[in-house]
């Protein structure tokens, strides 16, 4: 919830009991699974995506786009480099 307040477009959202991530139809935050940084391990990574044309408002889009970007972050050589 800490992070999400950073982001107006996802700040009316709701955290489902379990769940990981906070989406609305125009922003989204979800926090990664794996990216670990040995030199500073109890930081945590969140990827986070926002649309500023309120008309454009898709939350069940956001929802498949943000769980989408987030494994493609796991995934990210960045990621893998900090947990060397």
């Amino acid at each position: 919830m800490s992070v999400a307040r950073a982001f107006p477009q996802v700040k009316k959202a709701e955290l489902k009991d379990g769940s990981n991530l906070l989406y609305t139809g125009t922003g989204a935050v979800q926090q990664t699974g794996s990216c670990v940084n040995t030199a500073r391990p109890r930081h945590e990574l969140y990827a986070a995506v926002q649309v500023y044309a309120s008309v454009q408002e898709d939350a069940p889009a956001m929802k498949k786009l943000i769980s989408a970007y987030t494994r493609a972050v796991e995934r990210s050589a960045e990621c893998r480099a900090g947990s060397d």
